[in-house]
């Protein structure tokens, strides 16, 4: 017999519901309440925990708007929920990042289709990762179960509940959706003016990120240089997408999905990633080696064999220090060069006197082989990866916690792990010994 249905808004109806089925003091439900949105960082509601812990506790919760079946698009209205849903991807947009109450989270946007229309859909936080590890892109099939209807710009948006499942390409679904069209593009087939491209292609390398103000607004931005087996072709990500571009490392394999194209430098066309591109992992297949691309041929070698004015050569071995500083230069917030300390003040030798300023990370680290120890140091875009955050939320960070906590932190996090690293080795002026700067790292 089902139960009567309640207002899964109203908490207290909830919790009544759950103490008089199961027995549970009052004091024992109101903390399986608050442990549940302690796990999802304070991003549920109060009466959105007291129905997932319903739930899981197998009431049957029924709501006055809940429908539990397959709708079509066109039937979806602000209200509904444990509501079913099957769509082909129409668009993918990227990730962002949120705050709600002090916690962050993370949210994801795509644009979903069946043959009676089209409607936004909102995945967040442990579903986000979900998109690019099922590998959903343009024109995958997807069923969205237990999702809620809320309103975008006064339309109906469906958004996947805490509880929801998603399913990528199910094999019952084929039929009653739209054909979409794909628009990838190889880098020589791209031309100036063009809109909604795709392209796949290797990471050649990623310059430093800059920071602009446009009506009053501030903005990031960050150049980086991309190929295929057709040619090689600048790229330019705008805001979110420039931290997500600094973390990626030469000879990286990637998808871009709808970027477009504007005159660049040299009357060359340039691809611009915007508000609406996003950056997925692609498969190597069908694309040119880094050396290829380069003509640079990274030489794998011990760290007792690396000598002075070693070019393109590669390292792998554990941290054993992290190496005292405090982690950040000042750099000329107009052109990112090195910022000077004169008497009158701070100069730039290419602006003058620095009008903004900003910084640029910095970090060395110790690394032993078995065969010799050296001290490996990164830069701007390099030291961001091996601290793990972007420039500007190690400022908020250094702000709010001070340097001396963040390397305590480092050296926790740091020593022991194991480094690949590319690059290459010069004489330190200072200290008179070797060391490797950093081009590309990973951590395994």
């Amino acid at each position: 017999m089902k139960e009567m249905s309640m207002d899964i808004n109203n908490t207290e109806e909830i919790i009544a519901h759950i103490r008089e089925k199961t027995g549970k003091e009052d004091e024992e439900v109101k903390q399986l309440i608050e442990n549940k949105k302690e796990r999802f960082s304070g991003l549920l509601t109060d009466a959105g925990a007291a129905f997932m812990v319903a739930k899981e506790l197998k009431l049957d919760v029924n709501a006055a708007e809940s429908v539990s079946e397959n709708l079509k698009i066109n039937q979806l209205e602000e209200g509904m929920n444990n509501v079913d849903v099957a769509g082909i991807v129409k668009q993918i947009f990227s990730p962002r990042t949120f705050e709600k109450e002090g916690k962050k989270g993370l949210l994801n946007n795509l644009i979903i289709a069946d043959n009676s229309g089209e409607i936004r859909a909102t995945v967040w936080n442990q579903d986000v990762k979900k998109l690019e590890e099922l590998k959903v892109e343009k024109g995958s099939k997807l069923r969205l179960k237990n999702c809620y209807v809320s309103a975008y710009n006064e339309k109906p948006q469906i958004n996947l509940g805490f509880n929801g499942e998603m399913i990528v390409n199910p094999s019952d679904l084929t039929e009653g959706f739209p054909k979409i069209e794909t628009n990838e593009k190889k880098i020589a087939e791209l031309r100036e003016g063009l809109s909604s491209v795709d392209v796949k292609a290797r990471v050649i390398r990623v310059y430093e990120e800059s920071g602009f103000e446009k009506d009053g607004r501030k903005g990031k931005v960050r150049n980086f240089e991309i190929g295929d087996d057709t040619g090689k072709i600048r790229a330019t990500a705008w805001n979110d997408l420039s931290e997500q571009v600094g973390k990626l490392d030469q000879g990286d394999p990637i998808k871009i999905e709808n970027g477009y194209t504007k005159k660049g430098l040299k009357e060359e066309p340039e691809l611009h990633l915007g508000w609406s591109a996003r950056i997925v992992t692609a498969e190597d297949e069908g694309l040119p080696k880094i050396e290829e691309l380069t003509d640079e041929k990274i030489e794998k070698k011990k760290i007792a064999d690396l000598g002075e004015g070693d070019k393109f050569v590669e390292i792998e071995g554990r941290i054993i220090a992290v190496q005292p500083g405090k982690l950040f230069y000042e750099v000329c917030g107009k052109c990112g060069r090195k910022a000077k300390q004169l008497e009158t003040g701070k100069v730039c030798e290419n602006c003058g006197e620095i009008e903004k300023e900003d910084i640029n990370l910095v970090i060395g680290v110790r690394v032993d082989d078995g065969s010799a120890q050296i001290d490996v140091a990164g830069f701007g875009n390099s030291a961001e990866k091996i601290i793990g955050l972007g420039k500007e939320e190690f400022k908020k960070k250094e702000k709010e916690e001070g340097i001396e906590k963040i390397f305590n932190e480092l050296e926790k996090e740091l020593v022991e792990k194991k480094i690949k690293t590319s690059g290459y080795v010069r004489k330190n002026t200072f200290s008179d010994q070797l060391e490797f700067v950093v081009k590309t790292v990973k951590f395994e």
